[in-house]
């Protein structure tokens, strides 16, 4: 079973390069000329002007975002009631999930290096803060947050 550290790094290193993968994808979609978009290219398969194909792409991404904060809300309420955490702590873990995401930004403008520094200094305030609230982990990130790369849902103990 991995520790506490072990964990924070692993997900952190998640982040990282997921990232990674999705601001490459953007600037090369924002660069390179030569290679529409998806959204173009939608847009000329099904003949439908781009801006309504975008439009359509962002109030999909809008609820599919509203969908994952109710069930992260939902599983919070539920350990809430089970006594697994304080409603304080409950609180505590949305402001950091605010927190964190609006941090999030401040990578894409980083170097390699610059970005690497900042994500060990943000897993060591994470594994501070998770120790001065007594909050596990798995509760900040939540259910299927990394579903799709197998996720911490199985090893962490979220089901």
């Amino acid at each position: 079973m991995l520790n506490t550290k072990s964990r924070i790094l692993a997900l952190l290193g998640v982040i990282l390069i997921g990232g990674g993968l999705f601001g490459a994808s953007q600037v090369l979609a924002q660069t390179n000329s030569n290679h529409p978009s998806f959204i173009e290219q939608l847009a000329q398969k099904l003949g439908i002007d781009q801006s309504k194909v975008q439009q359509a792409v962002n109030e999909i991404r809008q609820d599919n975002k509203s969908q994952m904060q109710t069930r992260f809300n939902d599983t919070l309420d539920q350990a809430v009631k089970d006594g697994k955490i304080t409603e304080a702590q409950k609180q505590l873990i949305l402001q950091k999930r605010q927190e964190l995401q609006n941090t999030k930004a401040n990578f894409k403008d980083m170097t390699p290096e610059q970005r690497r520094q900042a994500m060990q200094n943000q897993k060591q305030q994470l594994d501070d803060w998770t120790k001065a609230n007594g909050i596990d982990l798995k509760y900040l990130f939540g259910p299927g947050s990394f579903g799709h790369l197998g996720g911490f849902k199985g090893r962490w103990g979220w089901k």
